[in-house]
């Protein structure tokens, strides 16, 4: 079932409510570096104050709006930032399931959190290149066979080759 499989995944935690205790397991604690309870508590906040201050509503809303469906139809599945024991933040993807009694209440939530922050980072990469793709003017546009295709511009790092504009203009 969706709930169990989910929960096999990386942690598990109850609905933010103050008389259900909120669980965390030790694989979600080793991705943030923490090692026992003791350093990251079974409590909401351990969680919440380390999401990246951009997100956190963002984060938090989602989790809100898909508790408070009790059509049950509101996914939980979000990307945001995290913060690591050691101060840095990675892209983790959380996704997560509720278990409702007949009227729909939540009684159980269980979630799966991926790190997915080299994926995100080669994403941000990318549109980076096509940012700068985009502001470059086209060297060619001047005829001839003189010009370069804005591509051939920059290296596999995203730097612009000089090489390849100095051999592409006119002199």
């Amino acid at each position: 079932d969706e709930l169990v499989s989910l929960a096999s995944k990386c942690e598990a935690g109850d609905p933010l409510n103050p008389t259900n205790e909120f669980w965390w397991s030790q694989q979600f604690r080793h991705l943030l570096g923490f090692e026992s309870e003791a350093d990251f508590p079974d409590v909401f906040e351990s969680w919440s104050s380390r999401l990246h201050p951009q997100e956190k509503d963002t984060v938090l809303g989602a989790f809100a709006a898909h508790l408070n469906d009790r059509s049950g139809r509101t996914p939980y599945d979000i990307d945001y930032r995290l913060q690591l024991k050691n101060g840095s933040y990675r892209w983790f993807c959380a996704r997560g399931a509720t278990q409702r009694d007949a009227q729909g209440v939540p009684l159980r939530v269980a979630g799966s959190l991926a790190d997915i922050d080299d994926q995100r980072r080669q994403q941000d990469d990318g549109k980076q290149h096509d940012q700068r793709h985009n502001q470059i003017p086209n060297v060619g546009a001047q005829g001839g066979n003189h010009g370069k295709r804005i591509e051939d511009l920059f290296t596999s790092e995203g730097k612009i080759a000089v090489k390849h504009i100095e051999q592409g203009l006119p002199q």
